[in-house]
């Protein structure tokens, strides 16, 4: 997609920057990623009615979901992308992290375990940025929270209660 991109020397809004000749890729990936965020955290707010502190775990998840959305339409390079990554990513990791806090609670250590330590394990991988690179750091997070998002989906899928 961009003949230069690098993981340590890029971040991965450079693959969706304006100018980029296949930008549109990258951008249509994150509206369609955004969408289905979407559609889980309704789901996920559907499936934890009962349980206050998951269902306002679901409420940041879906706004986190409309940000990931608003960053493929405003790539890098318009006024609004960086902004609306910060908060993506942000309230995706919050989310997860009061998703934890309920886990725990109910003593199912370990997606609450994962949840909690995911959210300073993102932030430890964006402080080492530039040992490793911006894009390897938000390459690491999102794979974090993908592994987060299969996890809990597969429990849902089985209908086990959260």
């Amino acid at each position: 997609l961009h003949k230069n991109f690098s993981l340590i020397k890029n971040s991965l809004s450079d693959l969706c920057k304006l100018g980029v000749k296949y930008a549109y890729v990258f951008n249509a990936g994150l509206i369609i990623s955004g969408i289905l965020f979407f559609l889980f955290s309704i789901s996920l707010i559907l499936f934890c009615v009962s349980r206050p502190i998951k269902y306002s775990a679901g409420v940041f998840l879906l706004i986190s979901s409309i940000f990931l959305i608003l960053i493929g339409l405003a790539p890098k390079g318009t006024p609004f992308h960086n902004p609306f990554a910060v908060i993506y990513y942000n309230l995706a990791m919050m989310g997860i992290f009061v998703y934890g806090i309920d886990d725990i609670i109910l003593k199912k250590y370990p997606l609450g375990t994962y949840s909690i330590i995911l959210l300073p394990s993102g932030y430890i991988l964006y402080y080492l940025y530039p040992i490793m690179g911006f894009g390897t750091a938000e390459l690491g997070v999102a794979i974090l929270i993908l592994i987060w998002i299969a996890i809990l989906s597969t429990i849902m899928l089985k209908q086990q209660k959260v």
